[in-house]
C-alpha cells in the first residue's frame, strides 16, 4: 500500500498513445472524454442549483449523491485524456474506486428509496388532488354559506319567538323570575314584580318575597318550593298564595308556575330555577262572585220549586173536586176547558219536581264518595227499579264487566236509570228495545257507553238533548218534560266527566259519558 502511494503519479508505464497507431482515433478519444468530462462537471452544479432553488422537494440528498457520483465520472474521463500520453494508471485506479464507491452507495441508496419515489405522485395525480382539493374547498365554502344562511335563519325565528313570547308575556300580565343558587338571588322581571306588589325598582330576594306573604301560606310555599328542589325530575312547581304588597299593601291572590333544573352528572347540582307568576285576584274576585250568585240562583230555584208544590197541587185537587161537583151542569167546552187546566197544573206540577230535582242532583259536595262505588250494584239498582217498564216493553239489556268509582251510589243509580229508561222510552214501535252497556279505560278515566236500538235522532240534535226541558218529540206522543238527560250531564260535568250522544234516526242512540276512576 506505501507502495503504491509512493508511485501514486508515477508515469512508468507504456501510455496509451503508443497503442493509437492513428492521429484520427486519438483525436476521437480525446474529443469524446473531453464532452463527456464537461457534461458531468456541468450535471452536479446543475443538481445543487435545483436542490438549492427548491427546498420543498423530498429526499435532496439523493441528488446531492448523484452529484458526487457523477462528478467522479467525469475526472475518469479527464484521466483517460491524460493517461494518453502520461500513463499515471495508478492514480486513475484510485479515482475510478472512489468513483466506483460512490456509484454503489448511490445504487444502494436509491434501491432502498424506490417505493418512497414511486409513491410520490405524478404530475396528473397532482393535478387531480388539486381539482379535487378545490372542489373540496367550494364545497366547504358552500356549507359554510348554507350554515350561515340557516344560522341567520334561525337567529331570526328565535328573535321573532322571544317577540312573540314577550307579546304573550304582557298580554296575559305574565311575570317571569329565575332563581340562582349559586348566588341566592332572584332575577325578576317588572311583571313578576307588580304581580307581588313589589315596586319594580326595588331590588328583590327571596327573604322578601316571604314577608309578603300571608302568615298562612307561607309554611305552604316553603314546603312546595323545598319539594320542587329536592324531587325528582321533572321538578314542578305548581301552587296559588297570596301576598300584602310592600309597596301598597294589598292584598293579592297569585298564581306561581316553574321547574327546577339540575346538571346531567352524578352529582346531580341544581342548576337554575325558573318560573312564572300571575295576579288572579281579578278572577279570584269573579269566582267568588260567580259562586254567590250561583249559590243564591240555587237557593232560588230550591225555594222556588219547593215552595210552588204545595199551591200548584192544592190547585189541582181544587179543580178536580169543582169538575166532580158541577160536570153534569157544565157543557162540553166547560168540561173540556176545566180537563185541560187539571192537565196544565199536573204538568207544571211534574215540572216543578223535575227542576227540584235537577237543583238538588249535585248540590251536596260531600256526595263524592270517600270510598270506590261499584258500578254494576248502581245498575243493578237502577234495572230493578225498571223492572215495570223492563216486564212490560221485554226490553234485553246486556253489559259486561264495570268498574268501581269513587262517585257516589246514588249519582251512578240516576245516570244508568235516566239513560236506560230513556232507551225504553223512545223504542220503536213493534221492534223489542235492546240495550248494551260497556265501560273501557281511557288515561285517567273511565268511559260508558250506553247504546240501544231505538227511534234515534237527528245528529244535528246532539247538543240539545242535554238541555234543560228540551224535547225532540210531542207531549202527546210522549210524557216527560225532558230533564232526565239534563240531570246526567249535570251529574257528569259535577265529577269533571264529560257527556255526549251519536245518532241516527231510525237506527238507534249512543250515549257515552266518562269519569273519574
Amino acid at each position: 500500500m506505501m507502495e503504491l502511494l509512493r508511485e501514486l503519479f508515477a508515469a512508468n508505464f507504456m501510455p496509451h498513445i503508443m497503442c493509437l497507431r492513428g492521429a484520427g482515433v486519438v483525436g476521437l478519444h480525446v474529443g469524446s472524454d473531453l464532452l463527456i468530462a464537461l457534461a458531468y462537471f456541468v450535471i452536479p452544479f446543475a443538481l445543487r442549483y435545483f436542490v438549492r432553488r427548491r427546498p420543498d422537494i423530498e429526499f435532496s440528498w439523493i441528488f446531492l449523491l448523484f452529484g458526487v457520483f457523477i462528478l467522479g465520472c467525469g475526472f475518469t474521463h479527464v484521466l483517460a485524456i491524460w493517461t494518453l500520453w502520461h500513463p499515471i494508471y495508478r492514480f486513475e485506479a484510485v479515482v475510478k474506486i472512489l468513483t466506483a464507491a460512490a456509484s454503489v452507495l448511490t445504487a444502494l441508496c436509491l434501491t432502498r428509496i424506490m417505493p418512497q419515489l414511486l409513491a410520490v405522485p405524478s404530475p396528473a395525480q397532482l393535478q387531480a388532488q388539486i381539482a379535487e382539493r378545490i372542489q373540496a374547498e367550494a364545497e366547504v365554502l358552500r356549507l359554510n354559506a348554507d350554515l350561515e344562511r340557516r344560522v341567520a335563519e334561525r337567529t331570526a325565528e328565535l328573535q321573532a319567538s322571544n317577540r312573540r313570547l314577550e307579546m304573550a308575556l304582557e298580554a296575559g300580565s305574565i311575570g317571569t323570575w329565575e332563581f340562582d343558587p349559586q348566588t341566592g338571588t332572584i332575577i325578576s322581571d317588572a311583571r313578576c314584580r307588580l304581580a307581588l306588589g313589589i315596586d319594580p325598582q326595588t331590588e328583590f330576594n327571596y327573604p322578601m318575597f316571604l314577608e309578603a306573604l300571608l302568615p298562612e301560606d307561607r309554611g305552604r310555599v316553603e314546603e312546595a318550593v323545598k319539594a320542587a328542589l329536592t324531587c325528582e325530575e321533572p321538578c314542578r312547581y305548581d301552587i296559588e298564595y297570596r301576598v300584602i304588597g310592600p309597596a301598597d299593601g294589598v292584598l293579592r291572590h297569585v298564581h306561581a308556575q316553574g321547574q327546577a333544573f339540575y346538571s346531567d352528572d352524578a352529582r346531580r347540582k341544581l342548576t337554575h330555577f325558573v318560573g312564572t307568576v300571575v295576579d288572579i285576584t281579578a278572577r279570584k274576585q269573579v269566582e267568588k262572585a260567580l259562586r254567590q250568585a250561583n249559590f243564591d240562583l240555587q237557593q232560588f230555584a230550591y225555594a222556588a220549586a219547593h215552595d210552588l208544590q204545595e199551591p200548584l197541587r192544592n190547585i189541582s185537587v181544587s179543580v178536580e173536586l169543582l169538575d166532580l161537583a158541577w160536570r153534569d151542569r157544565w157543557d162540553d167546552d166547560a168540561r173540556a176547558l176545566v180537563q185541560q187546566s187539571i192537565e196544565g197544573s199536573r204538568r207544571v206540577h211534574r215540572m216543578v219536581k223535575d227542576l227540584l230535582s235537577y237543583v238538588t242532583a249535585v248540590e251536596d259536595r260531600q256526595q263524592c264518595a270517600q270510598t270506590a262505588t261499584e258500578s254494576e250494584g248502581a245498575l243493578k239498582d237502577a234495572l230493578a227499579n225498571l223492572s215495570n217498564k223492563i216486564t212490560e216493553t221485554q226490553a234485553q239489556i246486556t253489559y259486561g264487566s264495570l268498574p268501581d268509582l269513587r262517585v257516589s251510589r246514588i249519582h251512578l243509580l240516576q245516570l244508568f236509570q235516566n239513560m236506560i229508561g230513556n232507551a225504553i222510552k223512545y223504542r220503536r214501535p213493534e221492534v223489542r228495545p235492546e240495550i248494551k252497556i260497556r265501560a273501557g279505560r281511557t288515561a285517567d278515566k273511565w268511559t260508558f257507553e250506553i247504546a240501544d236500538n231505538g227511534l234515534g235522532f237527528d245528529p244535528m240534535y246532539a247538543e240539545r238533548i242535554f238541555g234543560i226541558f228540551k224535547r225532540l218529540h210531542g207531549r202527546h206522543e210522549y210524557d216527560g218534560n225532558g230533564m232526565g238527560l239534563a240531570i246526567c250531564a249535570r251529574i257528569v260535568n259535577h265529577y269533571g266527566g264529560r257527556i255526549w250522544a251519536e245518532g241516527k234516526p231510525g237506527e238507534g242512540a249512543n250515549f257515552r259519558f266518562t269519569l273519574p276512576g
